[in-house]
């Protein structure tokens, strides 16, 4: 899962060193110890070790196997090892203060989207950091999250629900066992849900969901497994839960159940109904808009600028015209989209319009011009023509009118 090296590798003649038995565990610290233990994600205890006026080092006084073989620690280094020797470099900083925080203030913290890694070069992992004091330790616990960025990465730009799902680290971390039964959930379930942990230990996790969205929940043999669905909260509403589970094994590779994180995705479902509508509007709106520049009678036309690469521009590009400049210019919408002044006009045409153009887009000003004589390109006499032009975001909208 994780990869980088914090300690020299042995040499090519050296045997590899004995692990040493863990030092005894007094009677007081063995429910802590049982608790880490239970974890399957990496979970270590640090011990403080005080340096000076409300500073501490904290030493690594257990840890579960996860927790060994992400640190790349053998038991033996348990009681001995500091957190800032062990931790990647890139956050021997943020991570020490952080445990020195929760010491000093008692309070749990939460720190979401870590980049874990030795170097900027070496392999590196998202994980989602639990802090908090426990009887005179601080406890760490670390969620694996990086499926989350994969998937923000899989997934279109602009699906807001996704990309949130990705930024933000789970809510809840959950165990079932044998018929989907909850074997144990984390205590933010709560915050969620409003159960405690004793209401849903035991109970399949389907009788949680909407029974719309009950047979989501299957996984089929799909490893990770995700879905969204409704979950029935303590009052009795329902909310969206965005789930992902993993298969879990024994020591000898046999599944034995499924490792589960939740995350609230009730306000972004509600975002993302709000886009739904906002979109269906700006469609609606953009119909109209269609039927307008269709209605007019005097010819009509949308310009897109065309730039260098210093920003100049250098060309207007046709990117929308109604019928009435169709008939005008006498070639369809589809054959006049796409294309530059350029390829259509003479050069002194194209510097007209790029003039009139480029000083509408810097001021902001309209361009109004009435009865002006001109060339007409199409019959090559001589008329008089009223003319508008005005800005868009990137370009301009010209209407003119033949008033010979």
């Amino acid at each position: 899962m994780f990869s980088w090296a914090v300690r020299g590798d042995t040499a090519p003649n050296e045997s590899p060193a004995v692990p040493m038995p863990r030092p005894p565990v007094d009677d007081g610290d063995l429910l802590l110890h049982e608790l880490v233990e239970s974890e399957s994600d990496p979970c270590l205890l640090l011990a403080p070790r005080e340096r000076g006026r409300q500073q501490f080092d904290f030493v690594i006084s257990h840890a579960n196997p996860a927790a060994l073989d992400l640190l790349r620690l053998s038991p033996v280094d348990l009681g001995s090892a500091t957190l800032a020797a062990v931790i990647p470099s890139l956050l021997a900083r943020r991570i020490p203060a952080v445990c020195q925080r929760v010491w000093n203030s008692g309070e749990a913290c939460h720190q979401p989207d870590v980049l874990w890694a030795a170097s900027p070069n070496a392999g590196a992992a998202w994980v989602d950091l639990r802090v908090r004091r426990l009887h005179g330790h601080v406890c760490v616990l670390v969620l694996d999250t990086t499926h989350l960025h994969r998937q923000q990465e899989d997934l279109a730009a602009g699906e807001a629900r996704y990309r949130v799902l990705a930024e933000k680290a789970s809510d809840i971390v959950f165990r079932i066992r044998g018929r989907d039964r909850i074997a144990w959930v984390s205590p933010s379930l709560h915050e969620a849900l409003g159960y405690s942990q004793a209401d849903v230990v035991g109970r399949e996790l389907a009788t949680l969901i909407h029974p719309d969205d009950a047979p989501l929940a299957a996984c089929d043999g799909e490893d990770p497994h995700r879905f969204d669905a409704r979950f029935r909260h303590a009052d009795g509403h329902w909310t969206w839960l965005s789930i992902v589970t993993r298969v879990e094994y024994d020591d000898e590779g046999l599944a034995v159940g499924r490792i589960g994180s939740a995350l609230d995705i009730a306000r972004h479902m509600a975002k993302d109904a709000d886009l739904q509508q906002t979109q269906a509007q700006l469609r609606a709106e953009s119909t109209r808009l269609r039927a307008v520049l269709d209605a007019g009678l005097d010819p009509q036309i949308v310009l897109r600028a065309v730039r260098d690469r210093a920003g100049r521009i250098v060309d207007l590009e046709y990117e929308d015209c109604n019928p009435a400049a169709e008939v005008y210019i006498g070639r369809s919408r589809d054959d006049l989209l796409g294309q530059r002044l350029t390829a259509l006009h003479s050069a002194s045409t194209v510097e007209a319009g790029l003039h009139s153009a480029r000083r509408v887009m810097v001021t902001g000003t309209p361009l109004d011009i009435r009865g002006r004589q001109m060339i007409c390109e199409i019959t090559g006499r001589q008329r008089r023509f009223d003319v508008s032009m005005v800005r868009l975001p990137d370009g301009v909208c010209v209407t003119w009118r033949d008033v010979t």
